[in-house]
């Protein structure tokens, strides 16, 4: 679309050995590009191109993800030791991941691509569409690269990063650049619902019922099955989210 660009600085800075992203994917985002509320988030892909050829480049990266504050007013760049602190409330989904040789060979005509892929599937995140999905990347090299280029989004500015040559990532913070950056595009992979099924049965003879409606519920909200001649049943949950679901048949 109309707000598609590329970054060279956020999250993920190649210009300086070491870099700190934070990234938030608010509500209004994911909603636009279609992540169904109650789906599970079990890998986020991020891509990043090498237009500037240089040998022996390697850059390390550790992720934590988790959730943050819907409200893209109320989020703002953190000192180094608010970052710490947000760490103990996200999970470390990323260690120590080494990217070998990221701009050996690369050219504006035959740019190489490093695919970053965040593996979730253990810690998987629910989006419930208030919240937002975040993102803590810190990046380490042996070197700096020019050229290294991120697809962004403008038209959602709710990243903040800090880079720096002499200073670890843990020790940066994004606070000094307060004015957040584009969100970089990134692939969700997401499991929409889960299966619920089981077997309706006659509670003194023992006998299937066939076509007996069950119903799943949580408030307001109600899935329906009916089941097959012997009868077993299938229904699909949306909404894993939400507390306290009961079936009634």
């Amino acid at each position: 679309g109309d707000s598609l660009s590329v970054s060279n600085e956020s999250p993920i800075s190649t210009y300086y050995n070491n870099s700190t992203g934070d990234v938030y994917y608010t509500p209004e985002m994911l909603n636009k590009y279609g992540v169904p509320v109650g789906g599970e988030i079990t890998k986020i892909k991020l891509n990043m191109w090498a237009t500037t050829s240089k040998d022996n480049i390697n850059m390390t990266l550790n992720v934590w993800a988790g959730t943050a504050d819907g409200d893209p007013m109320s989020l703002k760049g953190l000192t180094a030791d608010e970052l710490a602190e947000a760490k103990d409330g996200m999970t470390h989904v990323m260690e120590d991941q080494t990217y070998e040789n990221i701009a050996s060979g690369a050219s504006s005509s035959a740019p190489v691509l490093t695919e970053i892929e965040i593996d979730l599937s253990q810690n998987p995140i629910v989006y419930d569409g208030e919240h937002s999905v975040r993102l803590l990347i810190e990046k380490t090299a042996n070197n700096w690269v020019g050229g290294c280029y991120m697809p962004a989004d403008t038209e959602f500015k709710t990243t903040f990063a800090n880079r720096n040559d002499n200073t670890s990532p843990e020790m940066l913070g994004t606070i000094s650049t307060n004015n957040p950056s584009a969100n970089p595009v990134a692939v969700f992979t997401v499991t929409a619902g889960k299966n619920v099924s089981g077997t309706v049965t006659d509670s003194e003879t023992g006998a299937a019922i066939e076509n007996a409606v069950v119903s799943i519920k949580s408030g307001d909200v109600i899935y329906n099955g009916t089941t097959d001649a012997e009868g077993n049943y299938s229904v699909t949950v949306k909404q894993t989210h939400l507390d306290g679901y009961v079936i009634e048949v």
